[in-house]
């Protein structure tokens, strides 16, 4: 007597085995992206490549700014500017980078509005008008650096060089990334 039997071909996965695999990672990431859309989620950005941040206005809370060591470039100094919360109008952010064959590449993201807590930049340079409020300047515990502090912060016209920043949260309505060749980023100074 025979009996017949049926055999999978070898190296090969079926593609139900491959679903199955593939539906929790899916998921997750969906999870993830939702949460971080959502500002649910906290999100991080660093470069060695500088990037420009420019804004109409920012309006914020729990502002401090000192001078700190640079995690996007270990061993040169920064500005870390710090906001417990924050709210920016007219804001983008570009930054450039060379590719080989290709030439320069600008990457920009524009939003009308945004909002963030917890907000840390490890700045190089900051331009604009600056109104502050409950203000304090001295040093402070435990690196004896001087700080600026102020309980409100407003920053109009802004020009801000970075190398990273951190957030609780990041909130953007009406956000518009794209990328170029070429070195076009934000308008800065004169040119906005």
């Amino acid at each position: 007597m025979t009996t017949a039997t049926t055999r999978r071909p070898v190296g090969r996965t079926s593609r139900r085995r491959l679903l199955l695999a593939a539906a929790p990672t899916a998921l997750a990431a969906t999870a993830l992206l939702t949460g971080i859309a959502r500002g649910a989620v906290g999100v991080s950005f660093s470069s060695d490549t500088p990037f420009t941040i420019t804004l109409d206005r920012l309006e914020a809370t729990g502002f401090g700014l000192g001078l700190s060591a640079s995690t996007a470039a270990p061993g040169t100094a920064t500005l870390l500017t710090r906001l417990g919360s924050a709210e920016i109008t007219g804001l983008c952010q570009s930054a450039s980078i060379d590719l080989p064959v290709i030439g320069t590449v600008t990457t920009v993201l524009r939003a009308p509005h945004a909002t963030a807590t917890d907000l840390v930049l490890e700045t190089r340079h900051i331009a604009g008008a600056l109104d502050l409020r409950q203000f304090a300047l001295g040093p402070t515990a435990p690196s004896a650096t001087v700080d600026y502090q102020a309980a409100t912060v407003t920053l109009q016209d802004a020009t801000i060089s970075a190398g990273a920043a951190t957030a609780g949260t990041f909130k953007l309505d009406g956000v518009d990334i794209g990328h170029q060749v070429g070195g076009e980023g934000c308008r800065t100074g004169a040119d906005r």
